[in-house]
């Protein structure tokens, strides 16, 4: 569960930090996996960054909306790439199903705006 967490908390990060245009994988991602019996993943926290005058256009609420929509998009995104990788027979482990993930932290009640606010161990408890 802990290898878990640190596999999506990873992953996160390391997305985040190269754009959407390309995926960074850890090199020791295979050996990090090795112990793993599913992957959860989560919607990421997205920054939208517009033009002044677009800014300018749009309501803060506005901005969010497309911020939350720009994190599920992502968490799509690495959704696709994981099972691509699975079907290719290189990715030994299963993929739990966005759908799925996102039901369990609306059933708890867990908001887009609220994921930060779970340790990745408390997220991984509640999405087993």
């Amino acid at each position: 569960m802990k290898n878990l967490l640190c596999l999506i908390v990873t992953l996160i990060i390391s997305f985040l930090s190269h754009g959407q245009t390309s995926l960074y994988e850890n090199p020791q991602f295979d050996q990090i996996a090795a112990d793993h019996k599913v992957i959860a993943i989560l919607p990421f926290s997205a920054s939208v960054k517009l033009r002044p005058k677009q800014m300018k256009e749009l309501s803060k609420s506005d901005i969010e909306k497309l911020e939350e929509s720009e994190g599920y998009s992502i968490q799509r995104s690495m959704y696709s790439w994981f099972l691509k990788r699975k079907g290719r027979g290189t990715l030994a482990i299963n993929i739990q199903d966005i759908s799925l993930t996102n039901s369990i932290l609306s059933k708890q009640s867990i908001s887009f705006d609220q994921l930060s606010t779970y340790s990745p161990i408390e997220l991984a408890e509640i999405l087993t």
